[in-house]
């Protein structure tokens, strides 16, 4: 018999805790990781979005030169569809930026690094990648007679790079 009572009580107490703590909703980390560096995150279902939210600082996104379009893929992009670098990174970028005031972490204001990882022909691939990153410029860290300016985003290329 109470051993049927402590059940019953146990029972109730796990009901209550359930009800009390069940709404409330859980996020991944978002405190920005200094050395975080998430690579290959294009396999996640979000990608960008992923390593955002899991505090990743720098990203690396492998692409490829592809009928004119600069495709996201470690090995071949030929089944990657339209997993393209402005898709899967820089418009998400840009989003998060517009929603934190500037800032891809709320109160973090060191630029997080997206290290775009040429594996095509580097001056080709550049040619293509060059006006797509002119259309980000707005949230890119430059050089400008050898003052660099941050901005939310750093870009660094590797990989296949250009001369």
């Amino acid at each position: 018999m109470r051993s049927a009572i402590l059940s019953v009580k146990l029972l109730k107490t796990t009901l209550f805790v359930l009800f009390l703590f069940g709404p409330l909703k859980v996020f991944p980390q978002s405190v920005p990781l200094q050395h975080g560096f998430a690579h290959n995150d294009y396999f996640h279902p979000r990608p960008l979005l992923d390593a955002l939210d899991n505090g990743f600082t720098y990203i690396e996104a492998d692409v490829f030169l592809m009928d004119d379009e600069l495709i996201v893929a470690h090995i071949n992009p030929f089944f990657r569809g339209r997993k393209t670098l402005e898709a899967l990174y820089l418009k998400p970028l840009a989003k998060r930026i517009a929603q934190h005031d500037g800032r891809i972490f709320e109160g973090y204001d060191t630029p997080v690094v997206l290290m775009i990882d040429i594996k095509t022909n580097a001056e080709d691939t550049y040619e293509r990648l060059k006006p797509l990153l002119k259309n980000y410029s707005f949230m890119l860290s430059r050089c400008r007679n050898g003052v660099v300016t941050g901005g939310p985003v750093t870009v660094v290329l590797s990989g296949h790079k250009p001369y």
